[in-house]
C-alpha cells in the first residue's frame, strides 16, 4: 500500500550516506538541486549540496514536501499544486 511505501522511502532517504566532497567537486555538469521546505532532507543540507557541486543551482519550493513539486506519487500530496512551477524551474534550468 502507498502509506507503507512512503514510510519505507522516507526511512531509506534518512539513512542514505552522502557522497564525499571530492566526488561532488568532480561533477562537471550543471546540477539542479530541488527540494521542498518540508522535505525529508533539510533545506540547509540541500543548500550545502548545491554549494559543493561546482555548477550547482538550488530550488526550494515553499510549503512543499518531498517530490510534491514534480508530482511524485509518493509525496503526501501528489498532484498539480506545485507541478507547473516545478516544470517551469526545470525548463529554466535546462534553458528551454
Amino acid at each position: 500500500d502507498l502509506a507503507n511505501f512512503v514510510t519505507k522511502t522516507v526511512a531509506m532517504m534518512r539513512s542514505f550516506h552522502d557522497l564525499d566532497a571530492a566526488t561532488l567537486h568532480a561533477i562537471s555538469v550543471p546540477v539542479l538541486v530541488m527540494a521542498g521546505d518540508r522535505d525529508v532532507i533539510t533545506p540547509e543540507h540541500e543548500a550545502e549540496l548545491a554549494r559543493t557541486v561546482p555548477h550547482g543551482e538550488l530550488a526550494i519550493f515553499p510549503a512543499a514536501e518531498h517530490g510534491e513539486y514534480i508530482g511524485a506519487a509518493e509525496s503526501p500530496h501528489p498532484g498539480a499544486r506545485l507541478l507547473a512551477h516545478g516544470i517551469e524551474t526545470i525548463e529554466t534550468f535546462l534553458g528551454e
